[in-house]
């Protein structure tokens, strides 16, 4: 009897452990919770400054839109009117990861294509992520290099510009800095299934997630070798709840499959990594910059000076390694990536360069005395200073009527009377058919790359009805194949011009 009761005290105290367990682990949570609570409060005016509440031709923007609003509808979210074909290898997937029109759906439903309202509801992403981005830092290093690092690195001239558009950038880097922000208290089972879910979040959101996944495993391989430690639970933990992620969005929102990632990767060559790195380089110095010609010398300098700090802190702060290996990983994927866009694919990176620049100022406070915490103070004047026209740039753009891209009210006049030309089950050869066939409720593809004879030999594989020439974006490519294979000239106003195709072989 005793041995019973004794089993049941045990049973007792076991439980009422757990749950003050769980209890400190969910006040901590909240804690953290309301701290980037407050960040997002102070930062919402900053990202409320400037909104570009319009788009431009280039159609990232639009094959996110069409998906979201498939979504919204219940229809199949593969089914846009892009239409794609093998031979348009280096355009665009067929179609784009569920997990960012997941996030836009919502507002689609409510607002559809209002493009002022989905801007703003990007400007709150970019809050979360500067809100987080500055907890992130402020556990690790202080109050002081969470305003400074947030300040130098997240809030330039390109972000602000450029965070009301239809990305995918800044939710996936929020679900990226997020999964490293829970990582490091993966010991508690709650901080480590919410890790796991976030990357499987941001892995929806873009296949590049990925890589935060294989700098766990390497991360964890490297605690096996190197402390000869079993792989702690809290791996297969990260693993399932970033499986379960996936699984759910990929179930319930499946997404044509299609190696052009793959052969996009395939591609690459040690000639077009060397140019990429290059072309990164340039695109870091002149995000550092941000244009100016103020002290260009100096502006090289420090930029340089920045990226050296920011090696130093990977190689010497060694209290984490995760947001190192990402960094490493991340920078090797995009570089051998052929396709470049400037900073977009770097942003995820920011907060995490921003946390190991600052890391390594620290660690000169023990030579240097108390002047190494003036160092990013001054950095941040002088980024202020350095931007501070683009910053007044901005604020005088904030109620600029739309000039130029598809919303404008003679691109929309033309696009509206070529939707009513052409047939509604024809086939719209363009330059850029993810806009076209959003605004023309027309299938739409793209033109191949190449010589005219190899465009014309690929196009008698997708047959196009017709071939829609925009001015304002490359119109000359257009014309061309409309000149070599056009029948007439059907519609020519607006800024558009309309040709009917003769019969293809």
């Amino acid at each position: 009897m005793s041995t019973k009761r004794s089993k049941q005290v045990h049973c007792v105290h076991f439980l009422t452990k757990m749950a003050i367990r769980d209890f400190t682990t969910l006040h901590i949570l909240m804690r953290k919770l309301f701290e980037i609570v407050l960040w997002f409060i102070v930062s919402l005016p900053v990202c409320l400054l400037y909104t570009d509440n319009t788009a431009d031709w280039g159609d990232d923007w639009a094959g996110y839109y069409a998906e979201a609003s498939h979504v919204a509808h219940g229809l199949p979210i593969g089914q846009t009117h892009f239409r794609f074909f093998d031979y348009n290898d280096h355009y665009a997937p067929p179609c784009y990861p569920a997990g960012y029109p997941l996030l836009l759906a919502p507002v689609v439903a409510q607002t559809g294509l209002n493009m002022e309202a989905l801007g703003w509801y990007m400007c709150l992403w970019t809050g979360l992520w500067i809100a987080l981005s500055a907890t992130f830092i402020r556990r690790r290093l202080g109050i002081v290099a969470a305003i400074c690092g947030t300040g130098i690195f997240l809030l330039s001239p390109y972000i602000l510009e450029t965070k009301g558009r239809l990305w995918s950038d800044i939710p996936f880097s929020f679900f990226v800095l997020a999964a490293l922000w829970m990582y490091q208290g993966r010991s508690r089972p709650v901080y480590a299934i919410v890790s796991g879910g976030c990357m499987g979040i941001a892995i929806a959101i873009r296949s590049a997630g990925a890589v935060v996944l294989l700098a766990v495993c390497i991360d964890a391989c490297l605690s096996y070798a190197t402390e000869r430690r079993r792989l702690p639970l809290s791996s297969l933990l990260i693993m399932s709840g970033a499986v379960m992620a996936i699984l759910a969005v990929r179930l319930l929102y499946p997404v044509p499959s299609d190696s052009y990632y793959a052969r996009q990767l395939g591609a690459a060559t040690w000639r077009s990594i060397a140019a990429n790195a290059h072309t990164y380089l340039l695109s870091f110095d002149h995000y550092i910059a941000g244009g100016s010609a103020m002290l260009t010398s100096e502006v090289h300098t420090i930029t340089w000076l920045i990226l050296a700090g920011i090696i130093t802190g990977m190689v010497t702060w060694r209290q984490e390694r995760l947001p190192a290996l990402t960094i490493v990983l991340m920078l090797v994927l995009i570089i051998i990536f052929p396709d470049t866009q400037d900073m977009r694919y770097m942003i995820p990176l920011l907060p995490i360069m921003a946390l190991y620049m600052l890391a390594a100022l620290r660690a000169l406070h023990s030579r240097v005395g108390h002047i190494a915490y003036l160092v990013p103070v001054l950095l941040l004047l002088w980024a202020g200073l350095l931007h501070a026209d683009q910053y007044r740039t901005l604020w005088h753009r904030r109620h600029s009527p739309h000039t130029y891209g598809p919303f404008t009210a003679t691109s929309q006049k033309g696009l509206a009377e070529v939707r009513a030309m052409v047939p509604g089950r024809c086939l719209i050869l363009c330059r850029w058919p993810r806009v076209a066939g959003l605004l023309t409720d027309r299938d739409c593809c793209v033109i191949p790359e190449g010589d005219l004879a190899h465009q014309l030999t690929s196009l008698s594989i997708a047959r196009p009805d017709y071939v829609l020439s925009i001015e304002e974006r490359d119109a000359e490519m257009t014309d061309r194949i409309a000149a070599a294979h056009g029948d007439s000239i059907v519609y020519n106003a607006n800024g558009f011009r309309l040709y009917r195709c003769r019969p293809w072989p």
